[in-house]
């Protein structure tokens, strides 16, 4: 594979990835095989271990005899990867962070590439001190090693045109290279259980007000169902709504576009939420009447969103009795079907 050289690149630049991991014995060897792949030529891998009780430690500490870029860290108490990449960010000693989780992939060129666009923004805006890309998704299948081919032209994303809602506009941690000094002393907030990076991404935003985007498939995210955004809902994912409110909040005073996206954000992730549980088959009365307090009666969030046309929407804001019935209708409806189509078979 052909990859695109830049020698005006200050390779003497120490890059700083940050791996949070907690029981991830079945990934880590072949994320430690992607990060040790890099083609960039002075990294350190900071692998965060966040409570393991498996052997995913040893398995970093075995890769540590054979390759210096390596380090373990150890976080100490329950799991919280926003501890665990706070730890980090306090260790690192690079000019530039980037960040992966133990169950994705990343291509060679994931470090180099993002740092090749960072500087391309830079040349026409010497204030940019973030780059992004895109990721594809995967569900689970035992993949080992990631090719990204993609070729892009990277684009300037500016908080008056950006929206949560559009798949291009950034929302993660990882997928991105940061200068030290665009982070400064920001840090994950330790108090929600999830979506964090999604918080620490969009006080970044705010902060700078632009940032270097490029479409290139340089990360590939693993779908598990067994992390803590891929299962069951319960009160820990209710934080993925305060997080949203925490933004909406953040972006009040902020542009139309951008401040109308982070406002629909709780209302849409509530009624979700709310159908989800239906589905599951969970009854949590309390959570339930907490995600209605969210949605119910917040008409602005929805007219500003893509799902302004979206009946199901409207009929949890009106009324959430009515629109937990037909959810219940329509799970038995699918149930039915499902039933049928395997007795036929």
């Amino acid at each position: 594979m052909m990859e695109r050289q830049n020698n005006n690149l200050n390779t003497d630049a120490l890059f700083s990835v940050i791996v949070p991991f907690r029981n991830a014995e079945k990934t880590l060897p072949r994320c430690l095989r992607c990060l040790a792949a890099q083609t960039w030529p002075k990294l350190e891998f900071l692998m965060v271990d966040d409570g393991s009780s498996d052997e995913g430690p040893a398995l970093c500490r075995e890769k540590m005899k054979n390759d210096p870029r390596f380090r373990l860290i150890t976080s100490e108490g329950p799991g919280n990867v926003a501890r665990a990449r706070n730890l980090a960010l306090d260790e690192a000693k690079g000019e530039y962070i980037l960040f992966a989780d133990a169950d994705d992939l990343v291509c060679p060129q994931y470090a180099r590439r993002l740092y090749e666009v960072l500087e391309e923004g830079r040349k026409t805006d010497p204030g940019i001190g973030i780059a992004t890309c895109t990721a594809s998704d995967v569900i689970e299948c035992g993949q080992e090693n990631y090719i990204c081919d993609d070729r892009a032209e990277p684009v300037i994303m500016n908080i008056e045109d950006y929206s949560f809602h559009r798949w291009e506009s950034h929302r993660v941690v990882w997928g991105a290279i940061y200068a030290r000094e665009a982070i400064g002393s920001l840090r994950f907030d330790e108090s929600f259980r999830c979506s964090t990076d999604t918080l620490f991404f969009a006080e970044l935003l705010k902060i700078h007000r632009r940032y270097i985007h490029v479409s290139e498939r340089l990360y590939c995210y693993i779908c598990q169902d067994t992390s803590v955004s891929r299962g069951q809902y319960d009160l820990r994912r209710f934080d993925d709504i305060l997080v949203w409110q925490k933004i909406a909040e953040l972006y009040r005073k902020e542009p139309h576009t951008v401040r109308y996206s982070a406002a629909s954000k709780p209302v849409l992730s509530a009624v979700d939420a709310e159908e989800r549980l239906i589905r599951e088959g969970t009854r949590d009365r309390l959570l339930q009447q907490k995600l209605a307090a969210v949605y119910r009666f917040h008409f602005a969030g929805i007219f500003h969103s893509p799902c302004r046309y979206s009946v199901k929407y409207w009929l949890a804001a009106v009324s959430p009795e009515l629109f937990r019935k037909a959810v219940r209708r329509r799970v038995r409806i699918d149930n039915k079907a499902g039933s049928g189509r395997l007795h036929r078979s």
